[in-house]
């Protein structure tokens, strides 16, 4: 989620224009940080701008609820929450999935492309995927739109 206001005028972002600026939205991890690089540098070098960066995850409140669903099973990669996430957005792309052991394997930090695929070879990192459900998507989209929005209707207040 990024919001953005200019003091003043509405921002241009030098030509990346909103749609352009709007497109990190929800995203903020691994792989996906990088495409959205140059609006934040962009952003940063605006001392006209005021303007916050999240991922939806990113909130206190988010992540007691992400504990109250799922307890230490959610994880960190792959979790139990984003996919519910997922099956609230999008119904039917993920079919219910089945009880998994739940790894934590030792390894260093932080793990490149192939590393990673060793340590983990289906991606999730400590997570039950099973645990997942569109009802508990809902409840996560819907306080997380709730409390974004609260902070985004704060930044255009100032």
């Amino acid at each position: 989620l990024v919001g953005v206001r200019e003091l003043g005028r509405l921002p241009d972002l030098d030509g990346l224009g909103a749609e352009r600026a709007a497109e990190p939205v929800g995203q903020r991890h691994g792989h996906l940080v990088r495409p959205v690089e140059p609006v934040g540098d962009l952003l940063a070098r605006r001392e006209d701008l005021e303007w916050i960066w999240r991922s939806w995850w990113e909130h206190p409140a988010v992540k007691a609820l992400e504990d109250e669903l799922f307890g230490d099973r959610n994880g960190d990669h792959a979790t139990a929450a984003e996919i519910s996430m997922t099956m609230h957005l999008f119904p039917g792309a993920v079919a219910p999935l089945a009880p998994v052991d739940v790894r934590h394997p030792a390894h260093e930090w932080p793990l490149g492309p192939r590393r990673f695929r060793e340590t983990f070879p289906d991606g999730r990192m400590g997570s039950d995927p099973s645990l997942a459900d569109a009802a508990k998507g809902k409840r996560l989209f819907e306080l997380c739109v709730e409390l974004y929005g609260t902070e985004l209707d704060d930044l255009l207040a100032r």
